[in-house]
């Protein structure tokens, strides 16, 4: 077979091109922007300013109001009674994420976790028939009231949770 048998006829491409135009199906490369000498050192200039400022913003303290406030735990415990209406762990997550973010926007959540099944007991502790926490809290409220409104508000409470409240002593 020669080289000339193996090439496609004269005009195939420029007709097969033509008519995807046509139909929509191809378009012409988008227009190559030319910038002006200027542009390259504003953008980094930009990126620059941009990086300072998230910088500084990642050091600025936690609320003044949680960090004059006593703090308090909320320990969740589950027992037997706990979620017996079968709500999705992913809905559970998503309700108390919500709760969470509320206290977090009004400067009264400091930390919040799902704590893991494992445990290690440390020194003469007897853990026997003892119920395990499942998750925390650390809120900010201004009185033992405030702070057991807070937790009352806790949707754990609502799936047949147990929340212990406990104030954390300053050391």
């Amino acid at each position: 077979m020669s080289e000339d048998e193996l090439l496609p006829p004269a005009g195939l491409e420029d007709r097969v091109v033509s008519t995807l135009r046509e139909r929509g199906l191809l378009h012409d490369a988008a227009p190559r922007i030319r910038f002006r000498r200027w542009v390259w050192p504003a953008a980094i200039a930009a990126g620059l300013l941009l990086f300072a400022g998230g910088f500084t913003l990642g050091r600025v303290p936690r609320s003044a109001l949680a960090a004059d406030l006593p703090r308090y735990t909320l320990l969740l415990y589950e027992g037997p009674e706990f979620n017996r209406g079968g709500t999705p762990e992913a809905q559970l997550v998503a309700e108390y994420s919500e709760w969470a973010g509320k206290l977090a926007q009004q400067g009264r959540l400091q930390a919040g976790e799902k704590l893991g099944a494992r445990e290690w007991m440390l020194g003469a502790g007897e853990s026997a028939g003892r119920q395990e926490p499942a998750g925390l809290f650390i809120i900010a409220a201004r009185t033992d009231e405030e702070a057991l409104a807070i937790a009352r508000s806790c949707p754990h409470l609502r799936h047949g949770g147990t929340v212990s409240l406990r104030p954390i002593e300053p050391t």
